[in-house]
């Protein structure tokens, strides 16, 4: 799934057993797709959060769009913010990971609320 993600520019959503999710894009893994053999692999995020202990309902406390926006127009490009951002994840944290669609997430989270 990693080097999918990383071939194809897929963004993953990587929840750590410490139950911090990070949604974004892998930036590098080793070149091959055993799991087993990535001791570590980075993600450039660009939204985080957490799962809920109990119900593991994932909540989303940050974006980094705009942050991104507004270092990038003052002097940064977008390499040196994937430089800079990137987040080292260590392989034996990571509880679960998926692909992430954010149309198919707002379309998952306006039903919840409107069950509730």
């Amino acid at each position: 799934m990693l080097y999918r993600a990383l071939r194809q520019v897929q963004m993953l959503q990587i929840t750590l057993k410490s139950n911090k999710v990070y949604i974004g894009y892998i930036q590098n893994t080793l070149i091959n797709d055993n799991f087993d053999d990535t001791e570590y692999f980075t993600i450039f995020p660009l939204l985080s959060g957490y799962r809920d202990k109990d119900d593991q309902t994932l909540t989303l406390t940050t974006s980094y769009f705009d942050a991104y926006e507004l270092i990038e127009d003052d002097t940064q490009t977008t390499d040196d913010l994937e430089e800079q951002f990137r987040i080292l994840v260590p392989r034996a944290e990571v509880m679960s990971m998926s692909y992430f669609q954010p149309e198919y997430y707002e379309n998952f989270a306006d039903h919840e609320a409107e069950s509730e």
